[in-house]
C-alpha cells in the first residue's frame, strides 16, 4: 500500500522531461523516485488516501477503484488537486504506459501531464479523463458510459475524442445511448471493430450531431430520435433487425411530417404529430418532436413572458430554457399537437400547470386573484392582461377549446 501524494511543479517538469527523453529512448527507466522525494512531491491535501499497485482491465475499473479510495477517505467532490493526476500516472505507469515487447511506447506528454510545456489539450489526460467520465456519466448511467470506459487505461481511443470530448454529445443521454447501440459490442464488453469508418463511424456520428440545427437540443431527445435523425447508412451498425425496422419507420414518418435534420421548419399543414400512423411512433419520439415543433412555432420564446434564454456550450449546439407545455395534459386526453401546446419558460410553465394563470378567448393572460395577492408572485402578476405571443403561422395558434378546458379544469376560472 502507498499513501497518495502529488507531484509539485519541479516533479511535474522532471516527469515531463523523462517523457520527452523516453520518446527517443524507449528503454529509459521511469523516474519512480519522484513519487516520494520531498523535492518533487508533496502531501495530498484533501485527506489520507491509501492505494495499492494493481492492474486494471479497462478505464472503468481504474475510475471506479480510485473513486472508491477517495470516498473511503471522505472525499465526495471531484478531485482535481494540482499534481495528483501526474503522481497517479507515474505510480501506475505500468498501466498508463505498459511495456510492449522490451520497451515502453510513450505517447504525447498530455496523456500523462495535465499542463505540459507544449500547448496540447489537457482533457486528453488518460487517468483524469477516465475519472471524470465516471463521475459525470458512469455514476448516474453506467450503460451510457460503456463506449467511453471500455478501453485499456493507456488507450485514448477515437470514441473518446469524437464523443467524449464533445460536450454537446457527452451531456446527452440520448446521444450516448445511441452511440452505444451503434458502436458497442455488449456481448464482448468492448468497442466494435472498424468504428473509425469515415462514412458511418464515430467521427461521422459526432460531426453529424453537432451540426444539427438549433431546433434539436440533444440534452432533451431520446436515443431513438437520435438514431432516426441519422442518415440510413448508420443503420448498418444496428444488429437487431426489428430495431432497424423501427428506426426506418420512425425516419419515414419524420420525413412525411417535414421533420428531418436539414429542415428549418415543419410545413404548417403537415406534422409527424398529427400523422395517422402516430401510434407507430414511440412515446419518447412523440415527446421529442412535440417539443421541437412547439419551440419552432414560437421561435423558442415564452408565449407569456417573451423570454428566450439560450446557452451555447459548444459550437453547433444551443440549449433552450423554454419548454413545450401541453394545454390539455396527455393524461387527460390532450394530443401531442402544436395547437395543444404553448412555449413557456420554466417558471411560467409551472404556474400554468398549477392553474395560477390561464388564457382567455382573446389570447390574453389572466393571473388569478389568489396569485396576485402574494407579493412574492410580483414577477408573474406583472403579466396579467398581457397579449399572448402567437406563432407567425395562424394555423399553429393554440386551440381555443383547449384553452377553455384548461381555464375550467385547471385554473377553475369558468
Amino acid at each position: 500500500m502507498a499513501q497518495l501524494r502529488c507531484l509539485n511543479e519541479h516533479g511535474i517538469r522532471e516527469f515531463e522531461q523523462y517523457l520527452i527523453r523516453a520518446g527517443a529512448d524507449r528503454s529509459a527507466a521511469p523516474p519512480y523516485h519522484l513519487l516520494d522525494s520531498p523535492q518533487s512531491s508533496a502531501a495530498f491535501v484533501l485527506g489520507q488516501v491509501e492505494i495499492e499497485q494493481r492492474a486494471f482491465a479497462d478505464r472503468r475499473e481504474f475510475a471506479e477503484y480510485i473513486d472508491a479510495r477517495f470516498v473511503d477517505a471522505g472525499i465526495d467532490e471531484d478531485v482535481d488537486v494540482d499534481g495528483v493526476w501526474e503522481w497517479l500516472t507515474l505510480y501506475y505507469f505500468d498501466a498508463t504506459c505498459p511495456v510492449q515487447g522490451d520497451r515502453r511506447r510513450v505517447k504525447k506528454p498530455n496523456r500523462y501531464v495535465l499542463n505540459p510545456s507544449s500547448e496540447v489539450d489537457p482533457r486528453r489526460h488518460l487517468l483524469r479523463n477516465a475519472y471524470l467520465m465516471h463521475r459525470r456519466i458512469g455514476m448516474r448511467d453506467p450503460r451510457a458510459a460503456d463506449l467511453l470506459m471500455s478501453q485499456r487505461v493507456d488507450d485514448y481511443a477515437k470514441v473518446i475524442t469524437h464523443i467524449g470530448e464533445r460536450k454537446t454529445i457527452r451531456d446527452s443521454r440520448g446521444a450516448l445511448h445511441a452511440a452505444r447501440e451503434l458502436y458497442f459490442d455488449a456481448a464482448r464488453g468492448r468497442t466494435k471493430r472498424n468504428v473509425s469508418d469515415t462514412e458511418n463511424g464515430v467521427e461521422a456520428f459526432g460531426t453529424f450531431l453537432v451540426g444539427l440545427p438549433h431546433d434539436y437540443d440533444l440534452t432533451t431527445i431520446s436515443s431513438t430520435t437520435v438514431l432516426a435523425l441519422l442518415p440510413p447508412g448508420f443503420d448498418d451498425w444496428i444488429e437487431d433487425e426489428e430495431r432497424r425496422r423501427q428506426i426506418a419507420e420512425v425516419r419515414r414518418l419524420m420525413k412525411e411530417g417535414g421533420i428531418h435534420a436539414g429542415s428549418s421548419a415543419a410545413p404548417a399543414n403537415q406534422s409527424l404529430l398529427t400523422n395517422r400512423d402516430l401510434k407507430l411512433v414511440p412515446k419518447s419520439v412523440r415527446d421529442d418532436f412535440f417539443r421541437i415543433e412547439v419551440l419552432r412555432a414560437y421561435d423558442a420564446r415564452c408565449a407569456v413572458s417573451g423570454l428566450g434564454i439560450t446557452y451555447s456550450p459548444h459550437s453547433g449546439s444551443v440549449r433552450r430554457e423554454v419548454e413545450a407545455a401541453h394545454i390539455i395534459p396527455v393524461a387527460r386526453g390532450g394530443g401531442d399537437v402544436v395547437v395543444n401546446g404553448l412555449a413557456l419558460n420554466r417558471t411560467v410553465h409551472w404556474a400554468f400547470d398549477q392553474g395560477m394563470i390561464w388564457i382567455d378567448d382573446d389570447f390574453r393572460v389572466t393571473v388569478t386573484r389568489e396569485t396576485m395577492k402574494d407579493e412574492r408572485n410580483e414577477w408573474l402578476s406583472a403579466h396579467h392582461g398581457r397579449q399572448l405571443s402567437l406563432p407567425s403561422d395562424p394555423a399553429l395558434s393554440p386551440n381555443r377549446d383547449a384553452l377553455k378546458w384548461h381555464a375550467r379544469h385547471v385554473a377553475e376560472a369558468v
